[in-house]
């Protein structure tokens, strides 16, 4: 296709009218409307507008063909885009031959105002954006052979710039050779490997309509002559190119137009970063291209070729670095690089808007803007082995956990008083992995939230009031849940009259496992007894099956099935919080109940049910539930919700599917391994205990004021040991001398082996 001397028939208007009449059979009053290379007719009619327009016989009739074809193939998938309908000819055909060469096309007109005329407000570019989004979507399942051929438009034909530059000032053939080779070198190898598709590529302010009764609404868009098979991330740039010729911020309508492109069709960040080149492309063709067909045709260019310039200088002003950071910051990617001077002024600002309340794991607060599989970044770019966070429990940022949400986002998202397919699926699936009986679940968003329903409903179904959790307990932070947590209770504040605290099995503290799971039951029939005493009944006994709190602690043989007796028989259920030693963590079992013969009346699960997206669920039986609902009004606005269950559902498929059960039983007896062989003989460190990927590393004094005391500055110095040697883990246990090592099931046997080799070390330098 010739882009510099189009060939336009030399068709008058009188022709043009008796060629309508003979083979569309329309009349009407007709004016001849500019155009690039077609000759255009606007058709006045009272029962509606038309639109005729007739290429030269140098046009390629394979690419008018795949203009035609685009246009019929959106109609059908897309009919509610405002774009040309094609009419057929008297003879059905959609496009005719017209006498003495060329092809004539018969459409409807599309009323409006052309963009060049409004306001480029930072509404109406995203409107633009999103309006190219939803085409493209429209022709992501369209191809035609046409779409392949060569247009100097193309930033893949970039060098075909070259031989014109000999049109354009010396500085400025410089310029554009320099931003020839720079694609050439950098931009179009990776432009070659990112999503590809028919795409329309011409989205100029002449092709662009604003409706005049909504001066930031995109109502329809035509001339789909430049259209062809290129990357995505080609269209927006070439919007943006376009509309920055306009003048204003160059900035603000690249990030405009591509936050609008990407709310619909989400682009990548392969593709983000490109954009900045494929911009400065397209102005450097347009400079390059007016020229030249100035000096070819004598058509005077001097104020477009200005005002492209201009645009040009501006984007290059601005920097490919700050304008990538821009389309990252708008479209919701992860920050970039930051310096320490950088994180001090990030800590200033969050403190003066947060409360005094948000803590930091470590004594430098550590900048994370990155995530995959067991792996977290910096903002410096250091790579850490994750050991610490159990919500991400497939792994930083799962691809099948972000595709998921994201396309469910997407497409819908409600609450539970409407009803959607995949909050059944996700219930019938996690019901399945639980004993029969526990078949009723209640959707929520946080384990907070979770077991706050769970206390009511043991409440509810028991008629009691008394409550029973270990001493050190941690179940949330309402004020419910909070008041029954041993160390969340409010500084300064009594905890209710009815909690009653029991002792953990402490086996290491209380000389052996035996004797600890016989010291536990008897602070449990103590609690229940000092109830008895006040007039109370247990409601129920809520545990971390992990005992995480209370330092991460083993459960003594039988010390469950005894404890849950005692409850039942005086009146009270059994709610086992599976937070956190729940979903496979532990290896040898999905729930960690079902490792001690016990089925729970209520069962709680939250972080890494949604791998980070906030879900979280109460299972309990048909009758707990039916006095539940009897007692209370419950509505939830996005627990349960689509997009929470497509998380939930992907996560249960990463599973099954990678075998994280396994890798956690498997791993973490590794990893458990490899730790007590680091510190063998080590008195500073008193015990490594847990299972699976659930493992306390519990910190002494080592005998040194004759007897095992906790250190908890010894547990702080290897958590912030291990940080710099990047490694992140936490602090656990009533004293906080537990090293937590509690790491995404994704970790493989090298990643454990390589944490045991650093624990080793810093447990040395410790000294």
């Amino acid at each position: 296709m010739n882009v510099l001397q189009p060939d336009r028939p030399p068709v008058t208007t009188e022709q043009a009218a008796a060629f309508l009449a003979e083979t569309f059979g329309a009349e009407g009053a007709l004016s001849l409307l500019p155009s690039e290379r077609d000759r255009v007719f606007l058709v006045r009619r009272p029962e509606g507008d038309l639109v005729l327009k007739i290429a030269g016989p140098s046009e390629d009739p394979g690419y008018i063909d795949l203009q035609v074809q685009a246009l019929l193939h959106l109609e059908r998938v897309a009919p509610e885009l405002p774009l040309p309908r094609v009419l057929p000819s008297l003879a059905g055909r959609a496009c005719e031959a017209y006498p003495g060469g060329g092809r004539a096309r018969l459409l409807s007109f599309l009323p409006g105002r052309q963009m060049r005329e409004a306001a480029s407000t930072p509404a109406l570019l995203r409107d633009l954006g999103g309006f190219l989004a939803r085409l493209d979507r429209g022709l992501a399942g369209f191809f035609h052979p046409a779409g392949r051929q060569p247009l100097l438009w193309d930033p893949r034909q970039a060098a075909g710039l070259l031989p014109l530059t000999r049109h354009l000032e010396p500085a400025e053939r410089a310029l554009v050779g320099e931003l020839v080779a720079a694609a050439e070198r950098q931009v179009l190898p990776a432009l070659a490997g990112l999503r590809a598709q028919v795409i329309h590529m011409d989205a100029t302010l002449d092709n662009c309509l604003v409706d005049p009764a909504a001066p930031e609404r995109i109502c329809g868009l035509f001339d789909f002559g430049d259209m062809m098979h290129n990357a995505l991330v080609v269209e927006p740039a070439v919007c943006a190119a376009e509309l920055m010729v306009q003048g204003g911020d160059p900035l603000t309508v690249l990030g405009e137009v591509v936050l609008g492109y990407d709310l619909v069709q989400p682009l990548q960040a392969a593709e983000l970063d490109l954009v900045f080149d494929l911009v400065l492309l397209r102005l450097a063709a347009g400079m390059t291209i007016l020229a030249a067909r100035s000096a070819l045709n004598g058509e005077d260019e001097g104020a477009y070729h200005a005002a492209v310039r201009q645009a040009l200088d501006g984007l290059m002003t601005e920097g490919r670095e700050r304008a990538t950071a821009r389309l990252r910051a708008v479209c919701g990617f992860p920050e970039g690089t930051a310096a320490p001077a950088g994180n001090r002024s990030l800590m200033a600002r969050r403190e003066a808007v947060t409360l005094p309340g948000y803590e930091h794991f470590y004594d430098e607060a550590l900048h994370l803007v990155a995530g995959q599989g067991v792996h977290l970044f910096d903002g410096a770019g250091r790579r850490y082995i994750d050991a610490y966070n159990n919500v991400p429990h497939v792994g930083h940022c799962h691809p099948r956990v972000v595709n998921a949400v994201s396309r469910q986002m997407a497409r819908l998202n409600i609450n539970t008083r409407y009803l959607y397919g995949s909050l059944v699926d996700y219930a019938e699936r996690l019901v399945a992995t639980l004993p029969e009986g526990l078949d009723r679940c209640l959707f929520v968003s946080s384990g907070s939230e979770a077991n706050d329903i769970a206390w009511r409903m043991a409440w509810a179904a028991s008629g009691n009031r008394g409550a029973l959790v270990t001493a050190g307990a941690y179940h949330g932070v309402t004020e419910l849940v909070g008041s029954l947590s041993p160390c969340g209770i409010v500084r300064g504040e009594a905890p209710p009259a009815f909690l009653r605290c029991i002792e953990a099995p402490y086996a290491l503290r209380m000389g052996g496992s035996a004797r600890a799971g016989e010291i536990a039951l008897a602070s449990l029939d103590a609690a229940l007894a000092s109830l008895a005493e006040a007039g109370l009944a247990p409601a129920g006994l809520m545990l971390d099956l992990a005992l995480t709190s209370n330092g991460i602690l083993p459960l003594p043989e039988g010390y469950l099935q005894a404890a849950v007796a005692k409850v039942r028989a005086a009146g009270g259920l059994f709610v086992a919080d599976e937070v956190q030693a729940g979903f496979g963590r532990c290896g040898e079992s999905f729930w960690r109940f079902q490792q001690e013969g016990v089925v729970p009346d209520i069962v709680t699960m939250a972080k890494a049910v949604g791998n980070g997206f906030p879900l979280a669920v109460v299972v309990t039986s048909e009758a707990v539930a039916r006095a539940f609902s009897e007692r209370y009004s419950f509505f939830s606005s996005c627990g349960g919700n689509p997009v929470a269950c497509a998380a939930g559902l992907a996560v249960l498929d990463c599973m099954e599917r990678e075998g994280l059960q396994e890798n956690a039983r498997t791993v973490g007896a590794r990893l458990k391994q490899g730790l007590a062989a680091a510190v063998a003989g080590d008195p500073r460190i008193a015990e490594v205990r847990g299972q699976g990927l659930m493992i306390g590393v519990e910190a002494t004094d080592g005998g040194r004021t004759g007897g095992v005391r906790p250190d908890a500055a010894l547990a702080k110095r290897l958590v912030e040991g291990l940080r710099r040697e990047g490694v992140l883990v936490g602090k656990e246990g009533p004293e906080g001398n537990v090293v937590k090592v509690r790491p995404p099931l994704v970790i493989a046997a090298e990643e454990a082996d390589v944490l045991v080799e650093r624990f080793a070390r810093v447990l040395a330098d410790a000294r």
